[in-house]
């Protein structure tokens, strides 16, 4: 009997890239797809089945790394690919320092100048097909990436990777890459983003065509990677996929299937709260509340980097005024914000740091846990702004209504206009909203130092806010090769400037919750809100 895995999608998509929902089956559906219960029977030799069961809800509709970027696929081929290395942290939030573990590379070096860097491989890792894991595998897997410019493309770029003549194969276990300049100091952390797939260059070249040298057709229904599962079947629609153990992984996994199946968020919590599915996921706080109240399952509560923040376009007045800025953030009542946005699953951002980040401090923060006198909106009494808010969010609604009537207090007249997905996606990450609600612009890699070129340079990695300040770009500069008591320092005086301009106003560190079955262990933290099934147990 074959054991199977179920997990939930979130909601988020990756870099704004998120998916619709797709047909749903009826609660049987799942524990037929399961085997039925959480206990899952007995296995081959009669030892105990490994059968962790969530439903999910959404499908994965492509699996190809290079261009399904939406949420619900990456939680399917996270599974099924492995990166260079591996960027997870303690799930209790331990500060995520610059850097990585192993991966499919085993170690790696530099050398003096910084400039050429060595990766080791895995001595004995083979794919599901049977093929050795070789530095061909990482020379092609690069070289794909770059062309097909997708998201794993654009971070072999920022880590100074644009052409594959950069690598070079030292033999079959060994590659190394040479850079132009020194790299930032979060340079190994992206090629450890969850898209930076290592494809099995073998397996790949025979689906490869002269219209499709890529295998790009291909690879949207089926898979090919190093990771700890197989594709097994998939449904023509992406509503079900079955995912089983790559027993020749470098590390092999604790689970023996995965099996991915759509299911209504009422009916998926009903299956938890009865003992017949293991994981869940886009549960409302009260929702939360009930599993926390329910015998034999738990909310794991993981320190990633889901953050909540209101956006301002600093070129667009009055947001070009930094007292007006100022003025919003001390009139704003975060704990009633938090309290009707997100229960008791979230707390007060106090910088522009996640505060698992290593160099966080919120000794700067001048603005307190509830609304107070802000003398800075003397001169915007009567003045009209519009807030923006994705539709059908909850959360969002909540601090919308919030936000609104706390600026009312405070004369200024907010307008709140709500946007569907599409037309909120594109006009945020076009930088034409003024001011609005952000939730998924998080840092990809868990790095400080990331963080701050993510969106507070002149030249930012993702450009919302048109934010400038020249010491802001000093500081990111000397982060390059800062270490120890300097590093600390550079941080620290960066979230000084950021809390003195306040191009946005953190609300939230909401982290991630996932519900769970009491005997499911094995959570990791990471900086995307996305569940990594290949690393639990039971």
């Amino acid at each position: 009997m074959k054991t199977t895995t179920t997990f939930v999608a979130s909601r988020r998509g990756i870099l704004g890239m998120g998916l619709a929902a797709l047909a749903i089956p009826a609660a049987s559906s799942v524990l037929s797809a399961c085997g039925g219960g959480s206990s899952g029977g007995a296995g081959p030799s009669g030892s105990a089945v490994k059968n962790l069961v969530v439903a999910a809800t959404r499908g994965a509709v492509a699996l190809d790394p290079d261009t399904g970027a939406g949420a619900p696929a990456t939680q399917v081929w996270l599974n099924i690919y492995d990166t260079l290395v591996d960027t997870s942290v303690p799930a209790d939030g331990t500060p995520a320092a610059a850097d990585a573990n192993a991966g499919l590379a085993a170690s790696w070096t530099t050398d003096e100048s910084g400039l050429v860097w060595t990766f080791a491989l895995q001595p004995s890792c083979e794919s599901a097909a049977g093929n050795e894991l070789t530095a061909d595998d990482i020379l092609w897997s690069v070289e794909r990436s770059l062309a097909m410019q997708g998201s794993p493309g654009f971070f072999y770029m920022l880590a100074g990777i644009t052409d594959v003549a950069q690598l070079a194969k030292v033999d079959d276990k060994t590659v190394s890459i040479t850079l132009a300049e020194a790299p930032q100091p979060y340079f190994v952390q992206l090629l450890g983003a969850p898209w930076m797939a290592i494809y099995d260059s073998v397996e790949m070249k025979k689906h490869a065509t002269d219209a499709d040298p890529w295998a790009a057709e291909w690879l949207t229904t089926n898979a090919a990677g190093f990771g700890p599962f197989s594709l097994a079947d998939r449904s023509s629609d992406g509503s079900r996929a079955t995912l089983t153990a790559n027993p020749k992984h470098w590390k092999a996994p604790a689970l023996e299937t995965i099996t991915w199946t759509v299911a209504e968020p009422a009916n998926s919590l009903q299956l938890l709260t009865r003992g017949e599915s293991m994981l869940g996921n886009d549960y409302s706080p009260s929702q939360l509340d009930q599993v926390a109240g329910t015998d034999g399952v738990q909310v794991v509560e993981i320190a990633s980097a889901g953050t909540t923040f209101l956006g301002m376009q600093n070129t667009i007045a009055p947001f070009t005024d930094k007292a007006l800025r100022q003025g919003i953030a001390k009139a704003l009542p975060f704990s009633d914000i938090i309290a009707s946005a997100y229960g008791s699953y979230a707390e007060q951002w106090t910088s522009h740091i996640v505060p698992s980040f290593d160099g966080f401090t919120d000794t700067h923060w001048a603005y307190g846990d509830n609304a107070v006198e802000a003398p800075e909106l003397a001169d915007y009494q009567g003045t009209t702004v519009t807030l923006s808010y994705l539709a059908g969010s909850p959360s969002h609604e909540a601090i919308a209504v919030l936000v609104q009537s706390s600026l009312a207090d405070a004369g200024l007249d907010a307008q709140l206009s709500a946007l569907d997905q599409t037309t909120f996606d594109t006009e945020r990450l076009a930088g034409k909203l003024p001011f609005y609600i952000d939730d998924t612009d998080v840092p990809a890699v868990p790095n400080a130092a990331y963080q701050l070129s993510h969106l507070f340079a002149t030249q930012p990695i993702q450009q919302l806010f048109g934010y400038q300040n020249p010491e802001i770009d000093e500081l990111i500069t000397g982060l390059k090769t800062a270490t120890g008591d300097e590093r600390a320092q550079l941080l620290d005086r960066a979230q000084e400037i950021l809390a003195e301009d306040v191009p946005t106003i953190p609300l939230a560190w909401t982290k991630f919750h996932v519900p769970a079955g009491d005997q499911v262990t094995g959570f990791q933290g990471h900086v995307m809100n996305l569940l990594w099934a290949k690393e639990l147990s039971l």
